[in-house]
């Protein structure tokens, strides 16, 4: 089937213009152009978005590795701090014995601290502890003196 416009009949009187025939040829480039430039355009933008959402993905990954190097480093600290602990528990024990071996005419009781962990609530508390265990009996009045401090 034929369009009824291409019959030769209608043709007979058309002529055809060059101007026109350039305007024409102009339109078809011009509209090719746009659509390799839109094609471009797209292609462009599908780029740019995969980009974006790799990069999107790399920051959640760097900062998730952040946080675990950060958990990393305080679990270390924890450990560190845990040994020490342990040291130094260990060398009270020691130094706790030494004590008592040099200080053997002094009642037991007055060599244990006032809790069993080690801990005191106050500096006076501490104070007060190793001030009473170092002092002999017999002169406890006379050093009680020299000891209280002058206003």
């Amino acid at each position: 089937m034929h369009h009824p416009y291409q019959h030769p009949v209608y043709r007979q009187n058309e002529q055809v213009d060059p101007a026109t025939e350039l305007l024409a040829e102009k339109r078809r480039r011009n509209a090719g152009a746009s659509a390799r430039f839109r094609d471009r355009r797209k292609q462009r933008e599908r780029e740019m978005q995969e980009k974006c959402q790799f990069l999107e993905r790399r920051v959640q990954e760097l900062e998730s590795m952040d946080s675990a190097k950060h958990i990393m480093e305080l679990e270390k600290k924890l450990e560190e701090a845990v040994a020490d602990k342990k040291t130094f528990q260990e060398k009270i024990v020691e130094m706790e014995k030494e004590l008592r071996s040099k200080l053997p005419e002094q009642e037991p009781e007055s060599l244990t601290p006032p809790s069993s962990a080690g801990e005191y609530d106050s500096k006076d508390d501490f104070f007060n502890y190793y001030s009473r265990i170092s002092r002999t009996p017999s002169s406890s009045t006379s050093s009680d003196e020299s000891r209280k401090p002058t206003d």
